[in-house]
């Protein structure tokens, strides 16, 4: 439900990832509905528009700071106001006020010039940036520390969006109004 913020949990193997999958419309329901709101279901709208994924594997591109948040979008299109904020959200400011070309640093596809926790965020501002009704987190802060795990968290609460955060982490999931354990492909509701 809309503003609903949901901690999934479980052992791997346990349908995590299949219940994303599923929710994406990756993979086909072959029985039972999904339902957003009590209202549709995602097969029968624009879903894509909606919802917005930041998975565990990230996916950067040789380009800007900037190019990779704004993922998609022609440079001279990229709303600067909309950079900003998200590049705050996720904790970055600092990050890219250091470096000499701030947002228009080029970064390596594959994460050699960035660490592992520069490079969630920035996966993490991507999603700031499009500002989607429903957002879904895989295993998102695995390579933050508790300080800014906890500060992109507070964001995502004040975002007022519909969150699904699946995490190991227990510290991940303070913010969720319901948290369900996933074992053997059945939610459980904690």
């Amino acid at each position: 439900n809309k503003n609903d913020i949901i901690g999934i949990k479980g052992t791997s193997g346990s349908g995590k990832t299949t219940l994303v999958n599923l929710i994406l419309g990756i993979i086909k329901h072959n029985k039972g509905t999904i339902t957003i709101n009590d209202k549709f279901d995602p097969d029968e709208t624009n879903f894509e528009k909606l919802i917005s994924y930041t998975p565990q594997d990230l996916f950067l591109i040789n380009g800007s700071i900037e190019e990779n948040i704004a993922l998609g979008i022609e440079k001279n299109n990229i709303d600067k106001e909309k950079m900003k904020a998200a590049i705050k959200k996720s904790g970055l400011e600092d990050f890219v006020n250091k470096l000499p070309e701030k947002n228009k640093t080029k970064i390596n596809s594959n994460i050699l010039n960035i660490s592992g926790g520069q490079a969630q965020r920035i996966a993490i501002a991507r999603n700031f940036y499009y500002e989607k009704k429903i957002n879904i987190f895989d295993e998102f802060t695995s390579a933050l520390d508790d300080e800014n795990e906890d500060n992109i968290l507070k964001h995502l609460k004040l975002s007022k969006n519909t969150i699904i955060i699946i995490s190991h982490k227990n510290s991940s999931l303070k913010y969720c109004n319901k948290i369900y354990n996933m074992i053997d492909g059945k939610l459980l509701e904690v």
